[in-house]
């Protein structure tokens, strides 16, 4: 058997789409009654910590199941209400292990990128 070498850009793309499939997968908006918006019908992976931070891009806790609204234009146009919404949610304990994890210089090798793409692979059958 010949085991093709993977490309990194292609391994990111598959765990973001993981990732976001899990996150849509809780079926509703989280921030459903927030802010009196009324809750769209397209569900969107919400990042807490901007997917740039390589030690968060794909920790479940960094996500959560928004309505295109909420999401749009609450959490990106309000990010002051939106921490505030997440530190209810999540509670602090989280939220600064988050905040940890997303300051900290994380370089993953396609390796890394391969077995965490197993791990998600089976919360996504669990789920």
């Amino acid at each position: 058997m010949i085991i093709k070498k993977q490309s990194k850009s292609r391994v990111i793309k598959r765990l973001d789409a993981l990732l976001s499939e899990i996150v849509r997968s809780r079926g509703k908006c989280e921030a459903e009654g927030e802010v009196g918006m009324k809750c769209s019908h397209q569900l969107q992976a919400a990042h807490i910590f901007s997917r740039s931070h390589k030690g968060t891009r794909w920790d479940l806790r960094n996500g959560l199941c928004l309505c295109a609204g909420h999401h749009l234009f609450w959490a990106h146009k309000e990010p002051y209400e939106f921490a505030k919404f997440c530190l209810k949610r999540l509670g602090a304990a989280t939220m600064d292990d988050l905040q940890i994890k997303a300051r900290q210089i994380t370089k993953l090798s396609v390796h890394d990128m391969l077995n965490l793409e197993d791990e998600l692979k089976r919360i996504k059958k669990g789920v």
